[in-house]
């Protein structure tokens, strides 16, 4: 049976990979050559790490564990797996690692499916103090039945309110304590929480997605030498490698007993390509590359010069202690509006709410790729000026730029040369 293609699905069904050879190139020169990526979740490979990522590692699954592979010819993903558990465990100072799920979404699902049941209570950053849709009211919790409730949260600090939050957890006796947020501008005091929640039988966990690169560099407070039972994380923005899912466990049994349900549950095959790129990308952010140090360094640049420009941010005259700097615009439709005229001007960034406000949004940058870039001083300031003159433009998104504006046009051209003149992706 011979079916008639029209259209440009058609054409792209008559010469598929010559179609999609050219979106891949395509997206890649953008993303390389013609876009500033400021937005905080995000990562740029290495062109190391492009190329020993291999997509024949995926060629069949590897299932079970490390010396028991379900599969022929899973030797060299067992030893990719112990290589990326060894090598997580020795940077984090846990007692376990497994770096297999896809995603930290996922990976907290399958923590909150091992630690705790259906009507278990679960204490968690709220939604509009940051907290991401895998640990909050209604987001991933709440597919296994799991009650969700909010943490306290020190708006004036930008941190966890930790007296507030250990006195909630001795009333409310909670299962499980999920500490950090996705957004984060420094570490919270924890020695309180982990206290309270050890008096009542609660296991505590830190997702530490954004900041995990910042964590194995030595800037950003380990909240495992703290006493925190499990930790999980991303596998890019900081740390840097392509999108996967880390879980850490200070018990190297309790660690293992979760890679089994993992092996049981969530892992009938796994994508193995992502592997060497990762244990690239953490190898990378080990304290004597000084990573971490210039990401500071650059955050505390975009937060002066931000200052300079007359864009208020949020801790101004505090030193920063994470990579992201936080603007707050107004409402969510304007925060969207400011930032589809960067996106038009050649500069990605996200929104976010404002922690500790209601119904208060803003623009969230991250300072983590121009670091990776090798982006000066006096660059950074020149992006940070094209970031101002377009929210002054826009009047604080009361109106929308497109990419035919004369400013977008020329910040467009801005980026290219700066980038132009980098060296590219160095970690």
């Amino acid at each position: 049976m011979h079916l008639k293609r029209t259209g440009t699905i058609g054409s792209r069904v008559d010469d598929p990979e010559r179609g999609l050879a050219k979106i891949v190139r395509d997206h890649a020169r953008e993303f390389r050559n013609e876009r500033m990526v400021l937005y905080a979740g995000a990562s740029l490979l290495t062109d190391s790490q492009k190329r020993i990522s291999g997509i024949d590692l995926s060629a069949l699954p590897a299932m079970g564990r490390l010396e028991t592979k379900e599969q022929p010819g899973a030797d060299t993903v067992a030893e990719l797996e112990r290589w990326m558990s060894d090598l997580a465990s020795e940077m984090f100072g846990v007692g376990w690692a497994d770096l297999r799920l896809p995603s930290c979404t996922i990976a907290n699902l399958a923590i909150y499916s091992f630690l705790a049941k259906a009507g278990d209570l679960l204490l968690a950053p709220a939604a509009r103090d940051g907290g991401h849709l895998s640990q909050r009211r209604g987001g991933t919790p709440s597919i296994l039945g799991i009650d969700v409730q909010d943490l306290p949260f020190d708006g004036a600090m930008q941190c966890l309110d930790e007296a507030r939050a250990a006195n909630m957890i001795r009333s409310m006796r909670p299962r499980l304590v999920m500490l950090g947020r996705s957004v984060i501008l420094g570490p919270d005091s924890l020695a309180r929480v982990i206290e309270a929640s050890r008096s009542v039988g609660a296991l505590t966990i830190y997702d530490a997605s954004h900041v995990s690169g910042l964590i194995a560099s030595g800037v950003f407070d380990n909240p495992m030498s703290h006493g925190i039972d499990v930790m999980t994380s991303s596998t890019y923005k900081t740390l840097g490698g392509p999108a996967g899912g880390m879980v850490l466990f200070r018990d190297p049994d309790l660690g293992r007993a979760f890679s089994q349900h993992v092996d049981s549950a969530f892992l009938a095959n796994q994508n193995a390509s992502r592997f060497p790129a990762i244990i690239s990308a953490i190898w990378s952010c080990r304290p004597e590359t000084h990573y971490g140090t210039k990401v500071l360094k650059t955050t505390d640049v975009m937060k002066v010069s931000f200052a300079s420009r007359g864009i208020a941010v949020l801790l101004p005259g505090s030193p920063a202690r994470s990579h992201q700097v936080v603007a707050p615009i107004g409402s969510l439709e304007h925060a969207r509006s400011v930032m589809k005229s960067l996106e038009a001007a050649g500069i990605l960034v996200g929104t976010c709410p404002i922690p500790g406000t209601e119904a208060k949004f803003g623009l969230r940058f991250g300072s983590h790729i121009m670091a990776s870039l090798g982006v000066g001083q006096g660059e950074v300031e020149v992006v940070i000026s094209l970031v101002a003159d377009i929210l002054h433009q826009t009047e604080w998104g009361a109106r929308t730029l497109d990419s035919s504006d004369l400013r977008c046009r020329n910040s467009r051209s801005t980026i290219r040369r700066l980038l132009k003149s980098t060296p590219g992706i160095v970690r």
